[in-house]
């Protein structure tokens, strides 16, 4: 009877007592022990984990924080037995992903069991915001915070467009609805106008797609599943010169105009840009697949839903030599704040690459920056992060190069990019981990998708369907 009342972490240490005044015995040096107290304490709060509504980083940490202590104790548990008692406190959120990695034979390694499940809380936040977009609430207009910083890079190879260099005016109109008007623009043409959700703010530009498809002639053109066809590389075959390089230039410009809120066809503009200087027939057949795409997505617009985590994660990949002119390759980056697409690029580098670990380095690198600047933003905005950003990279030779100290002689070509990349890690102001390809949002602004791959990555920058005004 005695025995059928001691915890788990007591039975270990009554193992071998024959007689019950040897286990009283030994329950009485173990218990008067203050380390044997603090270690027994450690156990209880294993068994007691929940992660209730912290975000996956913090309840790792606390588990981790106590699993450290164990083992300065001298009593250390086998990684086996941690993963355990972090499964068993996930929420049901989790509950498939706890199925597969328990089902694996080899244990899960603690960096490798953080980049799952923050992948997987990440992933499962975006298909929740959209069963909220799609289910009717008679609540009122929940109270949301407008986004610190909305900028894109898109643009010709060799410059840089920020959003944040264009001021906004707001205009309040209608119920439940406003606009953001340009100052340089006339009028309420150029607006990005402002809906309110039940979830949230969804900024979109439909009025401008209008102007511009009547401006091009193409109002009634048969709408297209992608801007870019596939498999599309970064390079547009040459013709005839185009008789009106004018027109061109106008609408690829307004082109960039509209990526504000439509990042879904940034790595299209930027390669229309690329012809800007002398375009051709076959580069205006280019642009008009862009406007059908248009014409079949007019309702679409950026979603920016309520997040109770400030937390910024990014995804960087590039298409090693992807251009079939130059073999110049693309890179670009999404970041995201709470959930919410903040940032986001799609350009040509500069140099050619010699490996595909050295172009994703690059991206990497020029997501890095982006990054630091985010951060220091948020600072001076009065919202510093307390944790660091994670930055996700499909390249493992790219990712471990990030960690690793010893300088490898065959990347001194990227000397200065792996110093700076190094020191934000070194500095814990950066935390690069692996994802897998398929998970990885980056790649749609890298190179044409399928209609499928497009759809679904659209979908993660949150480009959607106008939603329901409150």
């Amino acid at each position: 009877m005695l025995l059928s009342s001691l915890s788990e972490e007591i039975l270990p240490l009554v193992v071998g007592c024959d007689t019950s005044r040897d286990l009283w015995q030994v329950l009485e040096r173990s218990l008067n022990s203050p380390s044997n107290t603090r270690i027994l304490g450690l156990h209880r709060n294993l068994h007691e984990l929940d992660q209730k509504d912290e975000s996956v980083s913090a309840y790792l940490q606390r588990a981790k924080s106590i699993s450290d202590e164990l083992s300065a104790a001298g009593r250390p548990i086998s990684i086996e037995d941690f993963n355990v008692y972090v499964f068993r406190g996930l929420k049901s959120d989790f509950k498939d992903l706890v199925t597969t990695l328990s089902a694996r034979t080899e244990p899960v390694s603690f960096s490798e069991l953080h980049s799952l499940l923050l992948s997987h809380e990440f992933l499962h936040s975006e298909n929740l915001t959209k069963l909220q977009l799609n289910s009717s609430s008679t609540s009122s207009i929940p109270d949301t915070q407008p986004s610190a910083h909305l900028s894109h890079r898109n643009s010709h190879p060799n410059s840089t467009f920020h959003s944040s260099n264009t001021r906004f005016n707001h205009r309040q109109g209608g119920r439940g609805n406003g606009s953001y008007r340009n100052n340089r623009g006339r009028g309420g043409r150029n607006s990005i106008e402002v809906s309110y959700a039940q979830t949230g703010l969804f900024l979109s530009q439909r009025r401008y797609i209008t102007d511009l498809l009547s401006k091009a002639g193409m109002t009634h053109s048969k709408p297209v599943l992608t801007p870019v066809s596939a498999p599309q590389k970064s390079s547009v075959p040459g013709g005839a010169p185009f008789s009106e390089p004018t027109r061109y230039r106008s609408v690829v410009g307004a082109l960039q105009y509209l990526t504000l809120t439509r990042p879904d066809i940034a790595f299209a503009v930027n390669k229309a840009c690329q012809y800007m200087h002398s375009p051709t027939e076959t580069h205006w057949t280019y642009v008009k697949r862009i406007l059908r795409y248009l014409c079949g997505t007019i309702d679409y617009g950026l979603m920016f839903n309520r997040s109770r985590f400030w937390d910024v994660q990014a995804f960087t990949d590039a298409d090693w030599a992807g251009n079939v002119d130059d073999r110049k390759s693309t890179g670009g980056f999404a970041i995201y704040l709470g959930g919410n697409l903040i940032s986001w690029s799609s350009r040509k580098q500069r140099t050619v690459a010699r490996s595909s670990t050295e172009a994703e380095y690059k991206a990497l690198a020029d997501c890095a920056s982006e990054l630091t600047w985010l951060r220091s933003l948020l600072t001076e905005l009065g919202y510093p992060l307390h944790q660091s950003p994670i930055l996700w990279c499909d390249n493992i030779g790219a990712t471990y190069l990030s960690a690793n100290p010893v300088f490898h002689a065959r990347m001194k070509h990227i000397e200065i990019d792996f110093h700076f990349v190094r020191d934000k890690v070194r500095q814990k102001e950066l935390n690069v981990q692996f994802i897998s390809t398929h998970d990885q949002i980056a790649d749609i602004f890298t190179k044409g998708l399928s209609s499928s791959r497009h759809r679904f990555l659209s979908g993660k920058l949150k480009v959607l369907s106008r939603p329901p005004s409150s």
